[in-house]
């Protein structure tokens, strides 16, 4: 009966998991640069160039903020030669992070977005970027990293699944390393608003009239969002041989967040 019970978990767990993955493959189909910034103007039958220029702006306005916060506090003349941005989605982060690297490793769960993010790194005449699916991570070797950034991916992903991807993330490092990880930790929402998502997450049909609340299509994807805790991701860090943290809060809706800044000093 126990066995029978644990196989049933599994395949719920794995369902699951297969949902947030197509969801996310049909974002990339359908509207990607919407599914990166979720305002109006970023919409594909809304995105002109004025947009196009302002959701890259946005890309390489971030990148300075945490290339500076890194070098603010951890060293100086920090330039990284091998970095990795997972979750690129259509590039925002990845191609102006390109810039500052010597080469950089651009994943996502996507195919579409990756072909996405390709198609603009070309554009803009930035070469120095390999493109990975999430499943190939291991295909990076365990420290053989200068920098790991990640932000506003891991919100979207089910903890128990993330906590497995940020430590893989972490030993990817090399001693020295820095890395620059988004998570959100709480949500400050009424409690109908947090059980109407989790029902959502459950159930097609309630995400269907969702959608359709929002003036979205009813059959259209959904964007799940999940939090983390941060005392387990301290651990993670510590265990993973990262001596030194800083941490900026940052929050989008009535999801409080944290970048977590840090530099691995030991290989475990």
């Amino acid at each position: 009966m126990k066995s029978a019970m644990q196989s049933q978990t599994q395949r719920e767990k794995t369902t699951t998991l297969a949902g947030t993955d197509s969801d996310w493959e049909e974002w990339g189909k359908s509207d990607p640069y919407y599914a990166v910034l979720s305002a109006p103007k970023f919409r594909r039958g809304a995105l002109d160039g004025s947009a196009l220029n302002e959701f890259f702006s946005s890309g390489s306005e971030h990148v300075d903020h945490v290339l500076s916060v890194l070098q603010r506090n951890f060293r100086s003349d920090f330039k990284p030669r091998r970095s990795l941005d997972f979750g690129c989605g259509v590039g925002r982060v990845a191609v102006p992070l390109a810039r500052h690297s010597g080469s950089l490793t651009a994943v996502d769960i996507s195919p579409t977005m990756l072909h996405e993010a390709a198609r603009n790194a070309a554009s803009q005449g930035v070469d120095n970027i390999d493109f990975l699916q999430t499943g190939e991570l291991g295909s990076i070797a365990p420290g053989s990293l200068d920098l790991v950034h990640s932000y506003i991916v891991f919100q979207h992903i089910p903890p128990n699944r993330g906590k497995v991807l940020f430590q893989e993330l972490l030993r990817k490092l090399k001693p020295g390393g820095l890395g620059a990880l988004h998570l959100t930790v709480a949500r400050n929402a009424p409690f109908a608003k947090r059980m109407i998502a989790s029902v959502r997450r459950r159930s097609g049909i309630a995400n269907r009239v969702a959608n359709l609340l929002q003036n979205r299509p009813a059959s259209g994807p959904a964007i799940y969002m999940f939090t983390y805790s941060l005392s387990n991701i301290v651990f993670s860090l510590r265990a993973n041989g990262c001596e030194q943290m800083f941490t900026e809060f940052t929050q989008h809706s009535d999801y409080l967040g944290a970048i977590l800044y840090f530099e691995k000093t030991s290989l475990l």
